[in-house]
């Protein structure tokens, strides 16, 4: 089992935000959100990141988030084809 203390999710289209469908995620206690309603409010340092999508954002997430973050683990639904 893995365990994480935020979970961001940044697939789909940011007029229609999707979120993975991961068993648990509404019981999840840490912070989740989709990047279309950023939460400024997280302290991302030390923290153990879940980062789902492979398109620009995600990308984009995750080299702003390197260097503040011990571990970044990244899960793809499917290939990015909206291009």
């Amino acid at each position: 089992m893995l365990t994480f203390d935020v979970l961001v999710s940044a697939n789909g289209p940011l007029s229609r935000p999707l979120f993975p469908k991961v068993p648990g995620l509404h019981s999840f206690e840490g912070t989740y959100f989709h990047n279309l309603n950023w939460d400024n409010d997280v302290e991302w340092e030390g923290k153990r990141v879940a980062l789902v999508g492979n398109g620009s954002s995600g990308v984009q997430i995750a080299v702003g988030l390197a260097s503040a973050i011990p571990a970044n683990d990244g899960w793809y639904q499917a290939r990015n084809t909206s291009c």
